[in-house]
């Protein structure tokens, strides 16, 4: 089977939560890329408590460090990701870097179902760095966060993603164009309808809600 190399790119909200951050991906990449998964009761000592609060704890023994009481379609239970993370994620993860205000993990994966990428989205959120972009390496997305914790995404053409940033900005301000004459044409006549624009022709949008599991 032919493995791809993919990636996450987010931006860095704050160093110190980065760095947080980066301490514990490597412990979840070293229980899954060793195929020794921790046991529950491990990770909520391995997590800071910001982080934490991001998620739903089931176990009563750390109660006095949630404030999360119960679970919503925007909430994880922490055991759940932590689960995905380092059990049911068909990867092998490889660094975590960090250039300017932009982040990016590195994975390695030989599946199309090897998982998705919401777990680490939402994994990456509690840290306060917020993705931007996911190459899966064969399919190309775009993220965009509509609230704090709920983003939505779209499918890049590689074509243009591939383009230098002028190219891009001729292509985008010729298409603004085209669509402001076409709108004018068009409700001169009493004619109402729908415009899809050049980013939608383009990089072909199936935007969709995500949600926890």
């Amino acid at each position: 089977m032919e493995t791809k190399t993919a990636y996450i790119e987010f931006e860095v909200g704050d160093e110190e939560k980065f760095n947080d951050m980066k301490r514990v991906y490597e412990v979840i990449a070293e229980a899954k890329n060793t195929g020794k998964p921790r046991p529950d009761e491990f990770w909520p000592d391995v997590f800071p408590d910001y982080a934490l609060n991001c998620f739903y704890i089931r176990s009563k023994r750390f109660a006095d460090r949630n404030e999360i009481t119960e679970r919503n379609d925007l909430i994880w239970h922490f055991e759940g990701i932590i689960n995905h993370l380092q059990e049911d994620m068909d990867v092998k993860y490889l660094e975590c870097s960090k250039t300017g205000n932009k982040g990016r993990i590195r994975f390695l994966t030989g599946s199309s179902n090897y998982g998705g990428f919401t777990g680490l989205v939402m994994f990456l959120n509690s840290f306060d760095c917020k993705t931007l972009k996911v190459d899966e390496g064969t399919e190309l997305y775009k993220v965009y966060w509509e609230t704090q914790k709920k983003f939505s995404f779209s499918c890049i053409d590689r074509t243009f993603e591939n383009l230098p940033r002028i190219a891009q900005k001729k292509h985008l301000e010729k298409s603004g164009k085209e669509e402001r004459s076409f709108r004018q044409k068009n409700e001169s006549n009493g004619i109402k309808l729908k415009l899809h624009t050049f980013v939608d022709n383009l990089f072909h949008i199936k935007s969709f809600m995500q949600m926890g599991n």
